[in-house]
């Protein structure tokens, strides 16, 4: 097994990339886990999606099974302004395995 190195942002959203191998705009698409951590989410402070790059077991083609960039940065900003979504209705679409979705949630969206 490899080790496992963690990649943080600058704000105090951090995007942890496990078992980096690739990346495609600034964001890995092999890894089989994203976490993104912040105070903020009402999950423990962390949570967790999985994903699976083409070649990969859980490859389904036709479908993201893999993060986006712009799903990284939207679920980090959400994290930061939870006030823009708190008790609201959301949808994510185009943007990935569902982290800015689950963000959402995990800082207050009603659905």
């Amino acid at each position: 097994e490899r080790p496992v190195p963690e990649c943080s942002r600058t704000t105090n959203a951090s995007l942890v990339l496990l078992l980096a191998d690739a990346m495609i705009h600034n964001v890995d698409q092999k890894t089989p886990v994203v976490r993104l951590t912040h105070p903020n989410l009402r999950t423990g402070g962390s949570l967790e999606v999985a994903q699976h790059a083409a070649g990969s077991a859980g490859f389904r083609p036709d479908t993201s099974s893999v993060l986006w960039a712009c799903g990284r940065h939207l679920a980090s900003h959400l994290c930061e302004a939870p006030e823009l979504i708190q008790g609201k209705r959301c949808i994510e679409l185009g943007a990935g395995i569902g982290l800015t979705g689950i963000a959402a949630a995990g800082v207050g969206a009603s659905e």
